[in-house]
C-alpha cells in the first residue's frame, strides 16, 4: 500500500505548518479492529490497527502540484526500506538583541535533517494494486481499492537505528505501526462544496476547514455599506470570534464604568462578547473573577465597542477564508471527522455510572363509595 503523511515544522506547536509530504510504500498486516475500549491518541472506534515494513520512501513539496501527485507511478524514490529524509534550506540568523552583542561569524544556519516522527495524524492511505498507478498521478478507477485516513503510531520499532537495527532494517525495512481509518477520507466530486459536504456528513464548515489544511488559505475583501461581523461570519462560514482574531484593526475599545449589579456575564451580553474576553482584556485585576459575581461599583473596565451587529466602515480590508461554504471544491481528497455514535456500543459501560431512577410514589387508593341508605 501507499501512504501520504505530512512532515510538520514543529509537531507539538499550537499551529504547526506542513513543510513537506512524505510518501511511503509498505507491506502491511492487519492486527486488530479497534473498539472504544482500545481507542487512544490518533485512534478512534472502528479504526484498523496495522503493522508492516517500509519498502521505499519519497518526498514531495508542501504545495502539491496535484492532489494525486503522491499516486504517480514514476515517483522519485529517495530511500529504500527507510523513511525519507528532509533537509531544510539554510535560514538567516536573527539580528543581535542589542548593539553591543557580538556578530555571528556566519549570516545563515542550516537546520538539522528531519524524518517523520510519530505520532503523525491526518495522513492518507491508498490500498490497492500498485501496478494500476499512472503518471501523472490520478486516482485509479479501481472499485475494490480503498482511500482511507491513517495515523502513524510508531516507526523504527522494535529494532531502532543502531545495533541489530543497522543490520535488520535495510533488509526488512523500518517497522511501522499505524491505524487505518475507513470512510474518513473522500474524493471530491464535481459540484461538491463545503456546505454540501457538511450537510451530507453531519459536520460543520469550520470542522472541515480545521482538519483539511489546504482549506485554510485566506482572502482579502473590502467591506461594503451595511456589513457587520455577524453578516460576514455567516457569508464566509466562520465565526465572529475568528474574524476579530484575524482582523485586529476592527477592534474598537472603550471604557465601561461599573454600575450596581454589573457582572462579567451581564457586560458580555451587553457588549456582544464573552466573560473570558473581558477577563483577558482586564487582566490581571479580573483574571479569576467569577462571571456571576458583582463587580466593584465605579470600577472602569475595558470593553469592545465593535459588536457583532455594529456596521463596519465601508472600504475596510478584512481577512476572510478563501473557500466559502458555497465555493465549488477542486478535484482532490478531504478528511472527515470521526462519525458521531448513533448506535449502541456493546463496549459502552457508561450506564453503570448513571443514577438509579427514583420510583414514583404509588397513588393512594380512591375511597370506596358509601352504600346508599
Amino acid at each position: 500500500m501507499r501512504l501520504l503523511l505530512p512532515l510538520l515544522d514543529h509537531p507539538r506547536a499550537k499551529s504547526p505548518l506542513t513543510i513537506a509530504w512524505h510518501v511511503l510504500e509498505a507491506f502491511i498486516k492487519q492486527r486488530k479492529l479497534l473498539t472504544s475500549r482500545d481507542a487512544g491518541p490518533g485512534q478512534d472506534n472502528g479504526d484498523v490497527l496495522c503493522s508492516g515494513f517500509i519498502t521505499r520512501g519519497a518526498e514531495l513539496p508542501a504545495s502539491l502540484s496535484s492532489p494525486w501527485a503522491w499516486l504517480a507511478a514514476d515517483m522519485a524514490w529517495q530511500t529504500n526500506a527507510l523513511r525519507p529524509v528532509h533537509q531544510p534550506a539554510a535560514q538567516p540568523l536573527p539580528e543581535p538583541l542589542s548593539p553591543g552583542d557580538p556578530q555571528a561569524p556566519q549570516s545563515t544556519w542550516t537546520p538539522r535533517p528531519r524524518v517523520l516522527q510519530p505520532p503523525v495524524d491526518l495522513g492518507v492511505a491508498w490500498l490497492g494494486d500498485l501496478e494500476a498507478l499512472q503518471s501523472p498521478g490520478v486516482l485509479p478507477p479501481q472499485p475494490r481499492a480503498q482511500l482511507l485516513g491513517c495515523s502513524l503510531l510508531t516507526a523504527g520499532f522494535p529494532f531502532g537505528e543502531g545495533g541489530i537495527g543497522r543490520l535488520v532494517q535495510p533488509q526488512l525495512g523500518e517497522a511501522i505501526d499505524f491505524v487505518l481509518k475507513p470512510q474518513r477520507v473522500i474524493a471530491t466530486e464535481p459540484g461538491d462544496s463545503l456546505q454540501g459536504l457538511a450537510d451530507r456528513y453531519g459536520t460543520t464548515v469550520q470542522t472541515l476547514r480545521r482538519i483539511n489544511p489546504f482549506l485554510l488559505p485566506l482572502d482579502t475583501v473590502l467591506t461594503a455599506e451595511g456589513d457587520t461581523l455577524l453578516s460576514l461570519a455567516g457569508q464566509y462560514g466562520t465565526t465572529v470570534e475568528w474574524l476579530m482574531a484575524n482582523n485586529p484593526d476592527v477592534h474598537r475599545w472603550g471604557v465601561h464604568v461599573v454600575a450596581a449589579g454589573d457582572t462579567l456575564s451581564s457586560l458580555s451580553e451587553l457588549y456582544g462578547t464573552s466573560p473570558a474576553s473581558l477577563r483577558k482584556y482586564n487582566a490581571p485585576t479580573y483574571d479569576f473573577w467569577s462571571q456571576s459575581e458583582p463587580l466593584p461599583v465605579g470600577a472602569e473596565l475595558v470593553v469592545p465597542l465593535t459588536r457583532p451587529s455594529t456596521p463596519l466602515d465601508p472600504g475596510q480590508e478584512l481577512l476572510v477564508p478563501l473557500f466559502r461554504p458555497s465555493t465549488l471544491l477542486p478535484d482532490g481528497w478531504l478528511h472527515l471527522p470521526p462519525r458521531r455514535r448513533s448506535f449502541a456500543d456493546p463496549d459502552d459501560r457508561s450506564y453503570l455510572d448513571e443514577p438509579e431512577p427514583e420510583l414514583e410514589p404509588e397513588p393512594e387508593p380512591e375511597p370506596e363509595p358509601e352504600p346508599a341508605p
